[in-house]
């Protein structure tokens, strides 16, 4: 004979379980949020990756600014294909320990690209299509002893499309975010 209790607790455990088609429900919902969320999370991605990029260029340019007013030396940032260092100019650069300061290299996806305003790139810069910005690598800009330099702009972009300009103030080497485009 099979008690009333046994029942009753046999039908309390099969209610408190989940059917297929609850379960079926649950996993398409879960995979319709994750597939409109993922193109967010990797512009957001993209964003922060561009903006940490942007914010060691501008240190890199307060240290130079800094060093060539503290030294009354020039001091440059050069544009390498790993990312920039920092020299100090003069007769005392091929000493032993004097020329490079600081180095910087840049994560593997973000490219950079500069359009320096009113000055000739004679360099050996490849021109853009478009003929105004220019491939960062093998640039070299000053900071004088007064703590000026040429006005910059820096494009930085990812692989994945989206991009950032930084436009540096000449006189406080400072940057802000002229333009952005994540998609």
């Amino acid at each position: 004979m099979v008690s009333s209790r046994c029942i009753a607790s046999r039908r309390r455990r099969s209610s408190s379980a989940y059917t297929l088609l609850e379960l079926c429900i649950v996993l398409m919902l879960i995979s319709i949020l994750s597939t409109l969320a993922l193109p967010r999370w990797i512009s957001w991605v993209d964003q922060d990756t561009l903006r940490r990029e942007a914010a060691s260029l501008q240190s890199a340019a307060r240290t130079a600014r800094q060093l060539a007013m503290t030294t009354q030396v020039s001091h440059t940032v050069a544009f390498t294909p790993a990312g920039w260092q920092i020299f100090q100019d003069g007769p005392l650069r091929s000493e032993p320990g004097v020329g490079e300061t600081q180095r910087q290299s840049i994560t593997g996806s973000v490219s950079l690209e500069l359009h320096v305003w009113g000055t000739p790139l004679k360099c050996a810069l490849q021109l853009s299509p478009a003929g105004k910005w220019v491939d960062a690598r093998g640039f070299r800009w000053t900071f004088t002893s007064d703590g000026t330099s040429q006005p910059l702009r820096v494009r930085l972009a990812t692989q994945g499309k989206g991009w950032m300009e930084v436009a540096f103030n000449p006189l406080t080497a400072l940057g802000s975010e002229e333009a952005s485009y994540f998609p």
